[in-house]
């Protein structure tokens, strides 16, 4: 698969510049980052790009415009996600061809990678101020966002009295396409990332040129033009080794999915506990087997995304954390299902393949994080705790075992509440 490391070359003729400005308002100037912080780079690209929800577009997009091998029979395993992007890949591309610019498809896809990247560094060094993020094109999303930030800090918090989780310097942002906008961060922005790319240090009217035509290229060919969805449909967790702060990054475009699907209610809350997941994995190391000792590397990525999943609804599920009511417990799973999608990523620059997990199988660790949730009464499993169950209950879940996969939705020492008495068997309720 073909990523955002195409590179455009075609678009100028470089040449090594000098540096004269303050890079990322850290008081690191630029000649000196492009020296020592190129790796840096490369990993906030990393973390951006090896999402589901972005390795998905990319998986979409490159069937879309023809630049991979695979045929229409492979759009049989798409996800609710994947035919979401197929639906707006393919009105952007009804815009190409009303414009009589086939010829430019190519070029069009290559710079919606280019502003899809752009946004995303730009949260994780130029604006880490949390106290004014919106999220939602229209900030429908933003107190219920902050609401359950703020909670499942101090709910994981509760497993650590002795402080060694660390999770107060956890920021939540939000990515908007608005930010290609600003110049005075972008142009200085496109330069790290093209000299990380290519060792090519440009002028600012050379970046300012390349700027101007994938925002030009945005405007004219993707409907809505910068509040596009395509710009922003992310959501991704990073450590601190990639920026000032551990940050979990909000794209408006994925909230857009989460309307469209009318999953509004519980979709947003389910998306940022997956990624206050994978913060725990950082600050456990419960996530990755760096050497592989147990996992082959398609093995590992799914099974931190699977355990991801987990640790978001286990938190929204139990009494102490989101005490989600059980309808809205059920829909849980669906966002998982929904987030899903085809077995395989093929991604050269990774260098191998990767994995997040099929729609079943994310809706099956969905449903038993909640399960856990519900048979944990009161009592919070700390973090690594949690993460010993999940191995030892991953292989069921990769199997779709009927009973992992079941939705307990309450036991005999939760209330219903007078709620719906349906399918209770034994003091419990399930969904399949």
């Amino acid at each position: 698969m073909k990523s955002y490391r195409r590179v455009l070359l075609s678009l100028i003729v470089s040449t090594l510049g000098t540096a004269s400005n303050i890079f990322m308002g850290n008081n690191i100037p630029e000649d000196n980052y492009r020296n020592d912080g190129t790796d840096v780079v490369n990993m906030v690209l990393y973390a951006a790009s090896n999402t589901a929800w972005s390795q998905s577009l990319q998986y979409v997009m490159n069937m879309a415009n023809g630049t991979t091998t695979d045929t229409a029979e492979e759009k049989e395993c798409f996800s609710q996600l994947e035919n979401w992007f197929d639906e707006k890949l393919a009105e952007v591309n009804e815009t190409i061809v009303s414009y009589g610019d086939t010829d430019k498809k190519n070029q069009i896809f290559d710079n919606l990678d280019w502003a899809a990247n752009l946004v995303a560094v730009h949260k994780l060094y130029f604006d880490l101020n949390a106290t004014d993020e919106y999220f939602g094109y229209d900030g429908s999303h933003t107190a219920e966002l902050k609401l359950r930030h703020k909670n499942s800090e101090k709910f994981w918090n509760r497993t650590d009295p002795n402080g060694f989780l660390d999770l107060h310097d956890v920021n939540l942002l939000a990515m908007h396409g608005s930010d290609l906008q600003d110049d005075s961060v972008m142009i200085l922005l496109f330069k790290e990332i093209y000299y990380s790319m290519t060792g090519v240090w440009l002028e600012n009217s050379q970046a300012k040129q390349n700027l101007d035509l994938i925002r030009n290229d945005i405007q004219t060919y993707f409907p809505g033009g910068f509040q596009n969805p395509l710009l922003t449909a992310n959501a991704f967790a990073s450590g601190s080794w990639t920026g000032p702060h551990d940050v979990i990054i909000i794209g408006d475009g994925i909230l857009q999915f989460i309307d469209d699907l009318n999953l509004t209610r519980d979709g947003s809350d389910f998306i940022h506990a997956h990624e206050y997941g994978h913060q725990l994995q950082f600050v456990t190391s419960t996530g990755f087997d760096v050497d592989y000792d147990n996992y082959t590397s398609i093995e590992e990525t799914r099974r931190a995304e699977l355990m991801a999943d987990a640790y978001g609804t286990y938190y929204l599920a139990h009494n102490d954390g989101g005490d989600m009511a059980p309808e809205h417990i059920m829909e849980l799973h669906g966002v998982a299902f929904a987030a899903g999608g085809c077995p395989i990523f093929d991604d050269d620059w990774l260098g191998g393949i990767t994995d997040h997990g099929t729609p079943e199988q994310r809706a099956c660790a969905a449903r038993w994080g909640a399960s856990v949730a519900v048979a944990s009464k009161t009592d919070i499993m700390n973090p690594e705790s949690f993460a010993d169950l999940f191995d030892l209950t991953l292989p069921h879940i990769l199997d779709l075992d009927e009973r992992t996969c079941q939705l307990v939705l309450w036991n005999s020492t939760h209330e219903n509440n007078g709620n719906s008495t349906d399918n209770i068997n034994g003091g419990k309720r399930y969904l399949r």
